[in-house]
């Protein structure tokens, strides 16, 4: 896995998440795509989404829907779990500072990775 890979990850799924502004949730669960048209930090990587896909942690997608799922986000799969827990681990009660708590995750992620943060001015 090159670190250009893991940047380009980083970035689509940061930039998501912060054009977005809020969590993924349906019955206070975290959801690749709730019926709002809300989708998680994973989204972007899946080509074609399926319901079923609901059901299934992101390396049981690739399993079992390996042609819907981006396979740069295939070959990196434990690295986009990683940002789809900044995302799952950033809700709380109300929402109120989801995306304080996953700017503050994801900043880690960067540093941990040698990643830097890309620009959300062009996007907000």
């Amino acid at each position: 896995m090159s670190k250009q890979e893991k940047q380009k990850l980083f970035d689509t799924s940061y930039l998501h998440i912060m054009r977005q502004g809020e969590p993924s949730i349906q019955n206070s669960l975290c959801v690749y795509k709730s019926d709002s048209g809300l989708s998680c930090a994973a989204a972007p990587f899946i080509i074609n989404y399926h319901p079923q896909m609901e059901e299934n942690d992101f390396c049981n997608v690739i399993k079992d829907f390996p042609e819907d799922v981006d396979p740069i986000a295939v070959n990196n799969a434990n690295f986009v779990v990683l940002l789809q827990k900044a995302h799952d681990f950033s809700k709380d009660i109300n929402n109120s500072r989801f995306l304080e708590k996953y700017k503050e995750i994801m900043a880690g992620i960067s540093h941990n990775y040698g990643l830097t943060i890309p620009d959300v001015g062009q996007v907000l």
